[in-house]
């Protein structure tokens, strides 16, 4: 119900005290509601959207315009399902106490899980915000920000999988860092003598390829998390077949092992 406000009466005689009365409690009203306005748009700013373990925020662009200063903003992001799921399959990172171990930071179960959902995301954005994400997974956090320039997607990343993107003071080394694949390039920033390339933060192609091979996805307890087999015990030559098929699909296999593992298979049963 709204509430009503009672009319000035102009035609009535009033002293002059009343009236300075009338118009300072107007006055005060009008501070109040704009006040209550101002809190409404935080409040819709700050507002989360959460599906399947994704947690979505909107956030002012001038949280990060001090670092973003020499790029274009270009929202929204338009992009299909299949190409928002390419740039999920498409991040990669190495932990720094692993070395020469590559991880995608989403599982294509994930990506597939995600992918509809950053793209209805990246769609509402507006010149004036950016998007700030979360997902729980079993392995832990991962947290980031992600918008658009012209022609480019910016991923930055504060946490992968539970770990922290922090640098340890002795050897200046971070916990972990992005990996680049086709169409990516590391965020560089420049500073008094030569730039220095940001590896938590991927600048990649707006139209990006679906990444041709992907490492294995690793568990919280470093366990490499089984891959479908291509041959498995009792299996029909059939399902190997189409077992086989879906790893070429998913881009875990190439061309030419699809074609060598098939040729083992077609002699090992006829």
């Amino acid at each position: 119900m709204v509430k009503k406000f009672p009319a000035l009466n102009f035609d009535r005689p009033i002293r002059g005290f009343m009236l300075v009365k009338n118009n300072s409690r107007w006055f005060l009203w009008l501070i109040s509601l704009s006040l209550f306005l101002a809190a409404c748009e935080t409040l819709d700013e700050a507002k989360t959207y959460s599906k399947s373990g994704l947690t979505i925020n909107f956030l002012h662009i001038n949280r990060i315009e001090h670092e973003i200063d020499d790029y274009q903003i270009d929202h929204p992001v338009k992009l299909s399902t299949k190409l928002a799921g390419n740039h999920l399959l498409s991040l990669l990172y190495k932990r720094e106490n692993a070395p020469g171990n590559i991880q995608p930071v989403f599982s294509v179960k994930e990506a597939n899980k995600l992918s509809p959902l950053f793209q209805k995301a990246l769609a509402r954005l507006k010149l004036d915000t950016y998007l700030h994400f979360k997902y729980q997974s079993s392995r832990g956090t991962t947290e980031g920000e992600a918008f658009g320039t012209v022609g480019k997607i910016h991923w930055r990343f504060s946490k992968i999988n539970g770990s922290i993107y922090s640098s340890d003071i002795l050897n200046h080394e971070p916990n972990w860092k992005l990996v680049r694949m086709n169409g990516q390039t590391l965020r560089k920033v420049e500073t008094a003598f030569v730039k220095i390339a940001r590896r938590n933060w991927i600048v990649a192609n707006m139209n990006l390829a679906y990444p041709k091979r992907r490492p294995k996805m690793e568990s919280s307890a470093g366990a490499s998390i089984a891959e479908p087999k291509t041959e498995a015990t009792g299996a029909s030559a059939k399902e190997q077949l189409k077992e086989l098929k879906g790893l070429l699909d998913e881009g875990l296999i190439d061309k030419k092992e699809y074609e060598q593992r098939r040729v083992e298979i077609l002699n090992r049963h006829f």
